[in-house]
């Protein structure tokens, strides 16, 4: 998994932040889980750029719906009231402690899905070109 983050690190595809950096930022995340508590924040304004581009890149309601879901786990990091680790039972390990992951793994997914501005110009020209 971490190999597998590294390589998408060294080529993050800006495609719905169209900003390498904040495409990479979930990423950076994903790799060093233990900064969560002071660096989950660095996710919230690649939830800022990123919703600008939401309506021409994710088109449709299942993209926006992908988009918000993730906005929203990214907003809420740990939930409020979360036991600590050392009080935590098993499934409050196993569901609150993964919702920060699975945001930024939709984070990724959502890059990774979304349409570039080659697909959008080719699109312009020829709509039978774009996937």
């Amino acid at each position: 998994a971490v190999a597998g983050a590294v390589i998408l690190l060294l080529a993050p595809r800006a495609r719905l932040s169209s900003d390498p950096f904040w495409a990479a930022v979930p990423l950076m995340l994903l790799a060093w889980p233990i900064v969560w508590i002071h660096y989950l924040v660095l996710a919230l304004p690649w939830v800022l750029v990123a919703g600008r581009e939401v309506p021409r890149r994710l088109p449709g309601m299942a993209g926006r719906t992908a988009f918000v879901l993730v906005a929203l786990a990214i907003f809420v990091g740990f939930p409020p009231g979360t036991p600590g680790l050392g009080e935590a039972g098993t499934l409050a390990v196993a569901v609150l402690y993964q919702i920060p992951t699975v945001a930024l793994i939709g984070a990724v997914l959502l890059e990774m899905m979304a349409k570039s501005r080659e697909d959008e110009r080719l699109s312009l020209r020829d709509p039978t070109l774009v996937r």
